[in-house]
């Protein structure tokens, strides 16, 4: 393909082989070098890959560099895999969802139970966007649960700021753009129809830091374009509670969980949320972490004074919420 940007609208072999061909002269990551064990099965993995997503292309784009795309990311999510493998008995100081247990990520929460969530930041995003609506950013993206329904209607960047989970997402969505990249100081330099901040914004515990993400999702939105924040709760809806869940992988491994919210400073702008998890692999014993975190909350008023600030215009969007009562839907467009 090389400088052919030339949409593909069904399935085409020939294009695919002249990706193979061009891409022996990309630069891929350096971490996926042929010479090491097991690479061979790495490179097959990700052109076969790209392959099988050739039906879903949305056309207008280039080609070339949606499946260039599919491959890089593909070898990226083998390389951390292989970096994970190499260094698991490491043991991180904080956050280790995110970091040493990101490869665990989809055994606690399933990318396929935020069908009905996603289709809601859908109907929502298309209620109040005024224009077209065909890109999206999602700051804080994690391991890419909503993206993997949402990239059916949206061409996504997804950034966060942990490569652990950029690298679980881009194994989950290996046609989206992955941008490592922190919420309060990213800047692209270009704009999209919409910007999405789902529950990673959570992890912002001053008010200060909430406003630079509000800023930041401002920045990225061409005009009439919308944000959506959909945090956990406001200081008036934080709800005290315990609960539990997990899954079972296809790959012998399993994981339950145990998440306590307690919030012991009810005074302040943070509450604490503790888990303890419990991980299996085949014919290994039985492992337990307690994993702590420290998350933000902030009254509704803040929230909507710190939008206003950033120059976004509030709206009130009544679509039917599948999710109502679990979280807080904040809508903001920005002006023309």
């Amino acid at each position: 393909m090389g400088e052919e940007v030339r949409p593909i609208g069904r399935l085409d072999a020939g294009a695919f082989m002249t990706l193979v061909l061009d891409l022996r002269h990309r630069r891929l990551p350096s971490a996926c070098s042929a010479t090491r064990p097991g690479w061979t099965t790495c490179f097959q993995e990700a052109y076969a890959r790209a392959f099988r997503a050739l039906p879903s292309f949305r056309s207008g784009g280039a080609a070339s560099m949606w499946l260039s795309r599919i491959v890089y990311n593909t070898c990226l999510a083998c390389s951390w895999g292989s970096r994970f493998a190499a260094t698991r008995g490491v043991v991180e100081p904080v956050v280790r969802l995110y970091g040493a247990l990101a490869p665990w990520f989809h055994l606690l929460t399933r990318p396929s139970d935020y069908a009905d969530e996603a289709a809601h930041i859908v109907r929502l995003l298309e209620a109040a966007v005024d224009g077209p609506a065909e890109t999206l950013l999602e700051l804080g993206s994690g391991g890419g649960n909503n993206a993997s329904h949402v990239k059916s209607r949206f061409n996504c960047t997804l950034t966060d700021i942990s490569p652990a989970m950029l690298a679980l997402s881009r194994s989950l969505n290996p046609e989206c753009e992955h941008i490592e990249g922190d919420m309060r100081t990213l800047r692209l330099g270009r704009t999209f129809d919409a910007v999405l901040i789902h529950d990673a914004v959570m992890y912002l515990t001053a008010e200060e830091d909430l406003g630079t993400a509000i800023e930041t999702a401002a920045a990225h939105l061409r005009a009439g374009g919308v944000a959506l924040f959909i945090p956990d709760a406001t200081r008036e809806t934080l709800e005290l509670r315990t609960s539990h869940g997990g899954h079972d992988g296809e790959d012998g491994r399993s994981l339950r969980y145990l998440e306590w919210i307690t919030d012991p400073h009810p005074d302040d702008t943070t509450y604490d949320v503790d888990f303890v998890i419990a991980l299996r692999e085949r014919d290994e014993p039985l492992r337990l972490v307690h994993d702590h975190h420290v998350l933000g909350v902030f009254a509704d008023s803040t929230w909507r004074e710190l939008m206003q600030a950033a120059g976004l215009e509030l709206l009130e969007v009544e679509v039917d919420d599948p999710e109502e009562g679990e979280h807080v839907v904040f809508v903001a467009r920005q002006p023309k």
